[in-house]
């Protein structure tokens, strides 16, 4: 020890107790995000971040969370995180209520619950099939739908058909084969009915004169 002196022990006691030292990045603050889900349904989705609590995505696809603090992390690696969420989020799963597929409701028969003792009220529509008028006709039941009728002398009657109605919705498939020029042809109508207005194809229907309703064709 006598022979490194007084700047030698200095040297090894400064060696002794050096070490490696380095600064933390500050913290992120808590950040609040709005991502937009582009889905048929959003509102069957949800966000879940860092496995708090999940985040019902509102109808129009819009979903507003928190984004924690988190610790050590720089600025292009939270930037990462939030884009790898935005994948994550397309293909998260369905909330336990919902199904995990979206598949077309299944539409049920409805012109089986017609009779005329069941008529409430119903109004009339023209149509371009020769001979014939749209009803839309709604039953004591609460029921409604549109059917095809044929115009006779004394007023109208509805020909033999099958209306098809979608659950929840406005929306009616009629199949039908009415008599035009003393022939018959299978067709399929499909119908809608939009703010009170009737709709065919995609054409607005124009109201028609009203006139007997018919429990069967007069003869």
């Amino acid at each position: 020890m006598k022979r490194f002196g007084p700047l030698g022990c200095l040297l090894l006691l400064a060696f002794c107790v050096t070490g490696c030292v380095y600064a933390l990045r500050p913290s992120n603050p808590t950040t609040r995000q709005t991502l937009h889900i582009q889905a048929p349904t959003p509102e069957r989705y949800v966000v879940r971040v860092a496995d708090a609590q999940p985040h019902q995505v509102a109808s129009d696809g819009h979903v507003s969370f928190e984004v924690p603090p988190l610790e050590c992390l720089n600025t292009m690696r939270i930037e990462t995180l939030l884009c790898g969420l935005m994948v994550l989020v397309l293909g998260c799963a369905p909330t336990p209520k919902q199904h995990t597929n979206d598949t077309v409701a299944r539409e049920e028969r409805v012109s089986d619950q017609y009779s005329r003792k069941a008529v409430k009220s119903y109004e009339l529509f023209a149509t371009e099939i020769e001979n014939h008028v749209i009803m839309l006709v709604r039953l004591t039941t609460g029921e409604h739908f549109p059917m095809l009728c044929r115009k006779v002398d004394r007023g109208i009657y509805p020909i033999s058909q099958s209306v098809f109605a979608t659950p929840g919705t406005e929306r009616w498939s009629v199949m039908c084969e009415p008599r035009v020029h003393n022939a018959y042809g299978l067709m399929r109508l499909e119908l809608s009915s939009i703010d009170g207005a009737l709709f065919m194809g995609g054409r607005r229907l124009s109201p028609a004169a009203k006139v007997p309703l018919l429990s069967a064709p007069a003869l």
